[in-house]
C-alpha cells in the first residue's frame, strides 16, 4: 500500500505540498524529542529546603496514629513542652521562637526592597553574607521579613469565652498548638465563665469554670510560655450582667442591656469588683497587661447619673473619656500593669482632650476591625489620630466576628482580613514606637 502510494503519478505542485508536509512533521518530531531530553537533564534530585523548623516531637505524633490492635487501650502521652531556659517566655530554641528561620515568608510573590531587612535566600537555601540582619535580633524594632512585611513582637490570640466556652483540658491542647504556631500570648475574656463571688455570683453561667479550673488554665498557659492578658468589659458589652432583673436598674438605657450607667456609684462598685476578682488570680501567674474593653458603647448620656456627669464634663465625648481614663487609672494604680482599651470610643477625640484626661499616660489603644478592606474602616486619619499614644495594638479575627447568628466560619473573609492587617501594619509601624497585634477567636460554635 505504501509503495502504491509512492509510485502513484502526481503533479509537481502536489509533490511539493506533500514534501513540505513531511518536512514539517519531521522538524516537529525532532524538536519534541530534543526538548524531552533537555528537560530530563535539567531536573535534579529533590532538594529539602532548610526552613529552620524542627519535626514534631514523637509524643505529638501519637495523636494522629490510629493503627492500634483491636481492643487495645491507647495511653495518651502528655503534650511535650519545649523548655525555656531563660524563663522569659522567648527561647531561641523553641519552634515558636521569634528568631526561627521559618519566619521568612518566602512564598510572597512581591519582593520589596526594605532597609535593614535580610536579603532572600539563594536557590540552594543559603543566606548571602553581605548586609545580613541577624535573625536572632528579635529585640530590635521594627522586625521585618525578607519581603518587607512587618512582624509584631507580640502575637496574642484572643479567646472570647461567651456562648460556649472550651473545656479546660481542651484549652491546654490549644495552648500547645498556639505555642507551635509562634503565638506569644493569649488574651482571655472570661465574661460569665469566671467564678465570681459575692454580689456577682448571681450572674455567672451555670457551667462556669471553678477557681481550680481557672488556675489550671493559667498554669497551662504559663507552662506553654504564653503571656496571659485578662479582659474585663467595663463600659459596653455587659449583657451577661445587665440582662438579669437584679442588675437591670444599672442599665444606661432601660431598653438595652449593653451599656452600664457607669457614673452611678453602684455601677462603679460593680465594675471595680469584676476587675479586682479577675486580677486577684491573674497576678499570681503574671499580669503584664490588663484589657479593660470599652468598645461599642452605643447608649451614652441617657441615664440620670450620666446626664448629670455629662453636664460637669461638658460633652458626651468627654464623658466617655472621663470614664475610660478613671477606669484605666484604677487598674494601673492598683496592679502596676499596662492597661489596654479598644480604640473606637476615643479614637476620634481631639488631642487636647486626650491630654486633658491623661489618656496617653494610662492606656494603650487597640485598633480593631474585622473587615476585608481596612483602607475603608481604618483610613490613614485613624492611625494619625492615635499618634499621641506612641504604643498601639491591632486586632484581627479568625472566626465568629462576621455576624451574631453565624454557625460556621468564613475562612476566606478572615484570610483577607489578616492580609489587610499585614498591609496596614507594614504601612503604619513607622508612626509609632511599638505596634503589636492580636487575633480574636470567639469560642462559640
Amino acid at each position: 500500500m505504501v509503495l502504491r502510494f509512492v509510485r502513484k503519478p502526481r503533479g509537481g505542485c502536489l509533490k511539493l505540498l506533500y514534501l513540505a508536509g513531511f518536512a514539517c512533521l519531521f522538524f516537529f518530531l525532532s524538536s519534541q524529542l530534543k526538548n524531552s531530553q533537555s528537560f530530563a537533564k535539567a531536573i535534579a534530585a529533590p532538594f529539602e529546603k532548610d526552613r529552620g523548623v524542627h519535626p514534631l516531637p514523637e509524643e505529638s505524633k501519637e495523636y494522629g496514629n490510629h493503627d492500634h490492635p483491636a481492643g487495645a487501650q491507647r495511653e495518651q502521652a502528655p503534650l511535650p513542652i519545649i523548655k525555656n531556659e531563660d524563663g522569659d517566655g522567648v527561647d531561641p530554641d523553641r519552634v515558636d521562637g521569634p528568631d526561627a528561620v521559618a519566619y521568612k515568608a518566602d512564598q510572597e510573590q512581591e519582593q520589596l526592597p526594605v532597609e535593614n531587612a535580610a536579603p532572600p535566600k539563594d536557590v540552594f537555601g543559603k543566606q548571602p553574607q553581605n548586609n545580613v540582619r541577624a535573625d536572632a535580633d528579635d529585640t530590635s524594632y521594627p522586625h521585618l521579613n525578607t519581603n518587607g512585611k512587618f512582624i509584631p513582637q507580640r502575637r496574642i490570640i484572643h479567646l472570647d469565652l461567651k456562648g460556649g466556652a472550651f473545656k479546660p483540658e481542651f484549652l491546654a491542647e490549644l495552648f500547645y498548638f498556639f505555642n507551635r504556631i509562634r503565638a506569644t500570648g493569649v488574651l482571655i475574656e472570661w465574661e460569665d465563665m469566671f467564678p465570681y463571688t459575692g454580689n456577682l455570683s448571681d450572674a455567672i453561667n451555670g457551667n462556669a469554670y471553678s477557681m481550680e479550673n481557672v488556675e489550671y488554665i493559667l498554669k497551662e498557659a504559663k507552662r506553654h510560655h504564653l503571656e496571659v492578658i485578662p479582659l474585663v468589659q467595663t463600659f459596653g458589652h455587659l449583657e451577661w450582667i445587665l440582662k438579669l432583673e437584679k442588675f437591670a436598674h444599672l442599665r444606661e438605657d432601660s431598653r438595652f442591656p449593653q451599656v452600664i450607667c457607669f457614673p452611678e456609684p453602684e455601677a462603679w462598685k460593680l465594675i471595680t469588683d469584676m476587675i479586682d476578682q479577675v486580677a486577684a488570680v491573674h497576678k499570681k501567674y503574671g499580669m503584664p497587661f490588663f484589657h479593660m474593653g470599652g468598645d461599642e458603647a452605643f447608649q451614652v448620656g441617657v441615664c440620670n447619673a450620666s446626664i448629670i456627669e455629662m453636664g460637669r464634663q461638658g460633652s458626651r465625648d468627654r464623658l466617655m473619656l472621663w470614664h475610660i481614663s478613671r477606669t484605666a487609672k484604677y487598674i494601673k494604680n492598683m496592679y502596676s500593669t499596662t492597661v489596654l482599651a479598644w480604640h473606637d470610643m476615643f479614637g476620634h477625640a481631639m488631642e487636647f482632650d486626650l491630654a486633658a484626661y491623661h489618656m496617653t499616660e494610662v492606656l494603650e489603644p487597640v485598633l480593631w476591625s474585622y473587615a476585608e478592606d481596612l483602607d475603608l474602616y481604618l483610613p490613614k486619619t485613624t492611625w494619625l489620630s492615635l499618634k499621641p499614644f506612641r504604643r498601639v495594638w491591632g486586632s484581627s479575627a479568625w472566626k465568629g466576628a462576621d455576624g451574631p447568628a453565624r454557625f460556621n466560619s468564613n475562612p476566606i473573609h478572615y484570610i483577607r482580613n489578616h492580609e489587610a492587617w499585614i498591609e496596614q501594619m507594614t504601612r503604619n509601624y513607622n508612626e509609632f514606637d511599638v505596634l503589636q497585634v492580636k487575633c480574636k477567636i470567639f469560642s462559640k460554635i
